[in-house]
């Protein structure tokens, strides 16, 4: 398997929430793919996942182990999938979420 990212989200288009998080000094926004490419083979199958973040928003959650807030983003935009599995094609695209998490210090 293979992971690869393209630019970032411009930062201003990531939304932080719940909106009091920035009362609690919750540090700036980590870096936002904008493209991810995925791709897997084995033997003659392979698959290819390409996402194109458009927006995306960042919700920070209380940490139990420190006092810093814990974060998980979401990203949403169109997404392209494409497969050969067993000698058979099989392609779509369609509305994507692609989720990540992290320190709210990264």
């Amino acid at each position: 398997m293979q992971i690869a990212v393209q630019d970032v989200l411009d930062r201003d288009r990531v939304v932080l929430v719940p909106p009091l998080a920035r009362t609690l000094g919750t540090p700036a926004t980590a870096m936002v793919p904008r493209r991810l490419v995925v791709t897997a083979r084995v033997g003659d199958d392979r698959v290819v996942l390409d996402f194109h973040a458009r927006t995306a928003a960042r919700i920070a959650n209380p940490s139990e182990t420190s006092l810093r807030p814990f974060s998980v983003h979401e990203t949403l935009g169109p997404c392209r999938v494409e497969a050969v599995i067993g000698g058979r094609l099989l392609a779509f695209e369609t509305g994507g979420i692609v989720e990540f998490a992290g320190g709210a210090h990264d």
